[in-house]
């Protein structure tokens, strides 16, 4: 098991592109107006990976296939073609 640091980000008026409302980021944009609380550590499930895709940090299941970071039951899942995981914290 390894850890994946997440921040939660608020955009109640749709800035940038960004949805609108709240969800989790593997990393901290800068972005005007878009509000973000203090990072969060949380357990990776096993055989879950980080790796670094085109400059950006991604998350991998354990099948290989990308993983889209979602707000799930009020905390942050993990969620590809084939499964999902609830993150615990760390």
């Amino acid at each position: 098991m390894g850890i994946i640091r997440l921040w939660k980000w608020y955009n109640p008026d749709g800035l940038d592109g960004w949805d609108l409302g709240e969800g989790y980021s593997i990393k901290k944009p800068d972005v005007k107006g878009v509000k973000f609380e203090e990072p969060q550590d949380y357990i990776l499930p096993d055989g879950y990976q980080i790796i670094e895709f085109d400059g950006d940090l991604e998350v991998f299941d354990s099948s290989g296939k990308h993983c889209s970071i979602v707000q799930l039951k009020g905390g942050p899942a993990l969620i590809s073609r084939h499964e999902y995981a609830e993150l615990r914290s760390a």
